[in-house]
C-alpha cells in the first residue's frame, strides 16, 4: 500500500516581500451593484461590491469555487508563510480580508490547492485526513500554541478534517480555524484567521465560505 504523501499546514500572515498572486475569476454575485475594481497584490483585479451580498471565486486549475462577503478583499500587500510543515506544489493561494489597515497579523480567510502527486481513493481519505493530526500539533507548536480541538466535517460535498488552533503572534493572540480535504490528487486547505479579539468579527464571512464550496471541473483534472 502506497504512502501517502500529504502537504503540510501553514499559518499565515500578511508581509511585505513574496507571496503567491491569487489566480482564478472573481466575480460579482447577483446581489451586489456599484462594482469597483481594486488592485490585488500584483495588480490582479479584483471585483468589490460597492454593497452587501457576496462575490464569487472560481478557479478552474484548482477545481474549486466558493462565495464570499461583498466587503472582503485581498490584501494589498502579498502574503507570508509564517510557519508551515512539508513540502507542497502549490496550485493556488488566494486570501481575503475586511480590515485593510491592521493587516501585520491578516484577519480573514486563505484557500489553498495544492497537488500531493498521488490520487487519494474516496475509500482512504478519512486515513489521510487523520494524518493531519500529528502535523498540527507540530505546526502549533513552532508558534508556541496549541491544537484547542479537532473533528469531522464537510467541504465541498466531501469528509474534511477541522482543527481550532491558538498561538501568538508579534505579541498577540490569534486564532485560526482550518479545514482540510483531499480531491483525487489536490488538498484544499481553508484557513480562517484572526487575531482572538477580531475572530468574531471574521466569523460569518469565513462560514459564507465554508457554505458555498464547491468542486467544480478542474483543468488539469
Amino acid at each position: 500500500m502506497a504512502t501517502l504523501l500529504l502537504a503540510g499546514p501553514s499559518l499565515f500572515a500578511a508581509a511585505c516581500g513574496g507571496g503567491n498572486a491569487a489566480k482564478g475569476t472573481p466575480t460579482e454575485g447577483a446581489t451586489n451593484t456599484a462594482a469597483i475594481q481594486t488592485p490585488g497584490p500584483t495588480g490582479t483585479p479584483v471585483t468589490k461590491a460597492g454593497g452587501g451580498g457576496t462575490l464569487h471565486y472560481a478557479n478552474d486549475e484548482a477545481g474549486f469555487a466558493f462565495d464570499y462577503p461583498g466587503d472582503w478583499q485581498q490584501p494589498n500587500v502579498p502574503i507570508t508563510r509564517q510557519a508551515e510543515m512539508g513540502t507542497e506544489n502549490l496550485i493556488v493561494q488566494v486570501a481575503l480580508t475586511n480590515d485593510t489597515e491592521d493587516i501585520a497579523i491578516m484577519d480573514g480567510v486563505m484557500v489553498e490547492a495544492a497537488r500531493l502527486g498521488v490520487d487519494v481513493p474516496p475509500d482512504r481519505l478519512r486515513e489521510a485526513l487523520l494524518s493531519y493530526d500529528a502535523l498540527m500539533a507540530q505546526l502549533a507548536g513552532q508558534m508556541g500554541g496549541a491544537v484547542t480541538d479537532n473533528g469531522w466535517t464537510e467541504l465541498g460535498g466531501l469528509t474534511a478534517r477541522r482543527y481550532s488552533v491558538t498561538f501568538t503572534m508579534n505579541g498577540q493572540p490569534v486564532m485560526s480555524e482550518f479545514l482540510y480535504t483531499i480531491s483525487g490528487d489536490k488538498q484544499i486547505d481553508v484557513n480562517c484567521q484572526a487575531k482572538s479579539a477580531h475572530f468574531e468579527n471574521i466569523r460569518a464571512g469565513c462560514q459564507v465560505v465554508y457554505d458555498s464550496f464547491n468542486f467544480i471541473s478542474s483543468a488539469n483534472s
